[in-house]
């Protein structure tokens, strides 16, 4: 992020991204520096929108699909 000069946006995705609220939390927590608020309530229902009214930046989590994924390159691997 500081080598980019910030970010507009923070994506939470698969498993734990979308699922370990303490995880995500402490992520954010990390990233206050940076203008990130998250909203803990939105944090604890699982978002989708995760960031505070106040925040610099968007924060979401985004569902990944990572099952259909690895069967869709399954198929494809198999000349299907």
């Amino acid at each position: 992020m500081a080598a980019m000069g910030g970010v507009d946006a923070i994506a939470f995705t698969g498993g734990i991204g979308g699922n370990a609220g303490a995880v995500r939390a402490d992520v954010l927590r990390r990233l206050e520096w940076a203008g990130v608020r998250m909203d803990p309530d939105a944090n604890h229902r699982r978002g989708p929108r995760l960031h505070g009214e106040t925040s610099k930046v968007a924060v979401w989590i985004v569902p990944a699909e990572e099952e259909r994924m690895i069967a869709l390159d399954a198929v494809e691997v198999l000349g299907g």
